[in-house]
């Protein structure tokens, strides 16, 4: 996967999203940029998951809006139940410690299209696709998608280095198949 950004005043791969905080005065806005590096195989010996990103791009515009573009293939056969769990880590003080992010999907197939999933509803609506299974080869297409703003509720202690860990489990010829990806990123608050 590749991060872009859409005005080429700033550099490529610079991400910027705006966080509503609720303090003593009416609602402040926090805006971060991210600086995200390539997804990568996790360091805990884990394969790399089954999914080709080579084709796909997230582009960031000013205002915080996400637009999602290229391809998502699949290598291999992604079933019910598969499950999803993202945690991060945060560096602190030369030492990566555990961060504040973490979501756990007990199986992804029974809630894609849950418009009370925010986070994955982004990202399923979008999909021509809507039921698992997911077979080897299948491809998602997308064409400067929109998927607006996650609407994430951050500190401003957020800013700093991050790994983000996903991990997914899905049963494959008789058997769980465990893999996983790190997607790691430098947050700023600007």
């Amino acid at each position: 996967m590749r991060l872009a950004k859409a005005d080429s005043r700033q550099p490529p791969g610079l991400l910027f999203f705006t966080a509503q905080h609720k303090f003593d005065v009416p609602e402040e806005q926090a805006k971060y940029s991210f600086v995200a590096d390539q997804i990568t195989e996790c360091d805990n010996g884990l394969p790399f998951v089954s999914i080709d990103f080579s084709n796909f791009e997230i582009i960031n515009q000013d205002d915080g809006t996400l637009f999602y573009n290229g391809s998502l293939t699949m290598l291999k056969d992604f079933n019910s139940p598969w499950r999803i769990k993202i945690t991060s880590k945060r560096l602190e003080r030369g030492t990566w410690q555990p961060g504040i992010i973490a979501k756990e999907i007990f199986d992804l197939c029974k809630i894609i299209g849950n418009p009370l999933e925010p986070g994955i509803y982004k990202v399923t609506q979008m999909l021509d696709k809507k039921a698992c299974p997911f077979n080897a080869g299948h491809s998602e297409q997308f064409d400067m998608v929109n998927v607006g703003t996650y609407g994430l509720n951050l500190p401003p202690s957020f800013a700093g280095d991050w790994k983000f860990y996903v991990e997914i489990w899905t049963v494959r010829r008789g058997t769980i198949d465990h893999e996983c990806y790190i997607f790691p990123a430098t947050v700023y608050e600007v």
